[in-house]
């Protein structure tokens, strides 16, 4: 029946354009033309809520706008209801500052959360070191008191020279990551992706075999060299699959409907390197085919402190998370076609990154 100047600056549609018309309104979201209808029917029954209630339009422009929509009855001079009168407020504004200091609460609530994972970082990193060094050492006597031997053990010589090589890497492992997580920036160098996924996997080998976990490599051939901290990135990797192979042990375990059967060679992990639809970036996939993701949000997967495993701290993707950041790369995750997990990684190929950027992307 009629409408103000403020609601037709509100929505950008004229007078003539809203007058006389019925449901849907022309500034109603088409995607949320349902919902709105339901809530139209239940004022026109008289059950607005007293206090009003918030929606969502759309502007002539395409812009979404939050109001805030307070109905009452249009009564006449003999207390007639003749029809329905809307006081509306636009709380955009409102709402975007409510956003933001959410986001806000999450950062500190983030950063807070990574500061105290820092420290028990440094903490496992001291009390490791140790260990890790002791092991060096006695298996350096061990070699040497060998090869002083007439005629040494070809194969136990190379098996402790291999465990000195290990006791070594885990060593470097937890120094990067300690660094990483008190907010020390990444290594960055030029390092050939294919040969980073090709060292993870083959570090979880034996772990794989056990599980009775196939694994198909499909590296790409073409991938231009990334400018990345190669232990880092490695580390993401391993713990993609080792994520893969603990989803399809878990699912075995509990007889999932969607889970599959403990036939050998059934359980399987895709691990793939391939350019991104994006030429200035390059992708890791790590695929199984397992249950997939089975409802769970993406935000949630990647939140700090939370883990579908039974015995797991929920910091493994956290921390992939926060590597990929720190290259100005990303991480998603998304059910498989045909069933099964996909995560996929991507890195930049075109950027050289210096430190106070790395830094500045670990922070943010």
């Amino acid at each position: 029946m009629y409408v103000n100047r403020a609601l037709t600056d509100m929505v950008g549609y004229s007078a003539e354009d809203l007058v006389g018309h019925m449901p849907p309104m022309a500034y109603w979201p088409a995607d949320d033309t349902e919902e709105s209808m339901q809530r139209h029917q239940r004022n026109m029954a008289g059950a607005a809520p007293r206090g009003g209630y918030e929606a969502r339009w759309q502007h002539r422009d395409g812009r979404r706008i939050d109001v805030m929509i307070f109905e009452a009855p249009l009564v006449d001079a003999r207390n007639r209801q003749i029809g329905w009168m809307g006081s509306i407020l636009d709380i955009t504004a409102t709402k975007r500052a409510e956003e933001r200091e959410r986001h806000q609460i999450d950062a500190m609530t983030h950063h807070a959360r990574l500061t105290m994972l820092g420290e028990v970082a440094s903490t496992l990193a001291h009390e490791l070191n140790q260990p890790l060094t002791a092991i060096s050492s006695y298996n350096a006597g061990v070699i040497n008191s060998m090869q002083r031997q007439p005629a040494p053990d070809p194969v136990l010589l190379r098996a402790l020279q291999r465990l000195g090589e290990q006791a070594a890497h885990a060593g470097r492992i937890v120094q990067r990551i300690r660094e990483f997580l008190t907010r020390r920036e990444p290594q960055f160098e030029a390092c050939a992706l294919n040969a980073v996924v090709e060292g993870g996997v083959a570090l979880l080998k034996r772990e794989l075999e056990r599980q009775r976990v196939h694994v198909d490599l499909q590296l790409a051939a073409d991938l231009p060299p990334v400018v990345a901290d190669a232990v880092l990135i490695e580390q993401v990797v391993i713990n993609l699959v080792r994520n893969a192979a603990d989803a399809l042990a878990e699912a075995l375990l509990n007889a999932l409907p969607d889970a599959l059967k403990a036939e050998p060679g059934e359980r399987r992990i895709e691990v793939r390197t391939l350019r991104s639809s994006d030429p200035r970036f390059v992708r890791i996939d790590v695929r199984d085919n397992g249950p997939g993701l089975q409802g769970r949000r993406v935000e949630a997967l990647y939140a700090a402190f939370y883990s579908t495993k039974r015995d797991g701290m929920g910091m493994g993707l956290a921390i992939c998370r926060s590597i990929l950041e720190a290259h100005h790369g990303a991480l998603d995750a998304s059910d498989a076609p045909g069933g099964g997990a996909c995560f996929s990684l991507t890195l930049p190929v075109d950027r050289v990154p210096t430190a106070q950027a790395a830094f500045e992307a670990e922070t943010a």
